[in-house]
């Protein structure tokens, strides 16, 4: 995930396509994993701490979702079953 916010800040065109709330969301969507692997890693802090904080960035997460392009992942099986449903196959019968 880091590779690709670092080729997507890096180059040009995919810059100029992105918004400030992509980034957003990149960020909400990688901490939920980073704090995920300090739960069952790290021993600096506190196990109910980190958890916590696991907790909360993945709400902050499903928070965002409506909000960003990560609705995407809802909305790709609606738009398939509809695209599918209209440019179906018209007048055959089967």
């Amino acid at each position: 995930m880091v590779a690709l916010f670092v080729h997507r800040f890096f180059h040009a065109v995919r810059r100029f396509l992105g918004h400030s709330i992509d980034y957003v969301a990149w960020f909400a969507t990688f901490l939920p994993l980073l704090t995920g692997y300090l739960v069952a890693h790290s021993p600096v802090f506190g196990y109910a701490m980190t958890l916590a904080l696991h907790i909360l960035s993945f709400e902050l997460f499903i928070a965002l979702i409506p909000f960003t392009k990560l609705m995407h992942m809802f909305t790709v099986w609606v738009a398939r079953y509809t695209n599918g449903a209209t440019f179906g196959r018209k007048g055959v019968v089967t």
